[in-house]
């Protein structure tokens, strides 16, 4: 099997099961706080920066490498793209332009998304990683 097209299919694969966490995620908060005024607006503030920065910090996790300098660059990287943006969305909600969709449960959303796609992404590597050594 070519180590690229592997690659690929692990890496499309992990991109799918976070696709489905996150599906999950937002059932659960459909159910918990979908009966809040401005649901809709806070889920998707809170999709919108929880989901892209999780597959992209996927996605940079998973590149090949061509040394240590890159193999330490590259997950420090997909850390740094994962946590960021979540991050300055809690902030805008604290600020009084966010009090609407905070109101909403947009910071409850962001953590729970953030964390499931965190353990989603976590349980991956481990999936992979044990793979990836019983080949050796």
């Amino acid at each position: 099997m070519n180590g690229t097209s592997d690659r690929s299919r692990r890496t499309a694969f992990g991109i799918m099961a976070m696709l489905s966490a996150f599906g999950a995620a937002v059932a659960v908060a459909a159910l918990w706080l979908g009966d809040r005024p401005g649901f809709l607006a806070a889920l998707g503030f809170a999709a919108a920066f929880s989901l892209p920065s999780a597959i992209l910090g996927w996605v940079l996790a998973r590149r090949p490498v061509d040394g240590p300098a890159q193999a330490v660059a590259g997950p420090l990287a997909a850390v740094v793209v994962r946590i960021l943006p979540p991050l300055a969305a809690l902030g805008f909600l604290a600020t009084q332009r966010g009090g609407g969709i905070r109101a909403a449960g947009a910071g409850p959303m962001i953590v729970g998304f953030y964390l499931v796609l965190l353990v989603t992404d976590i349980l991956l590597h481990m999936i992979f990683a044990r793979t990836h050594t019983s080949r050796r």
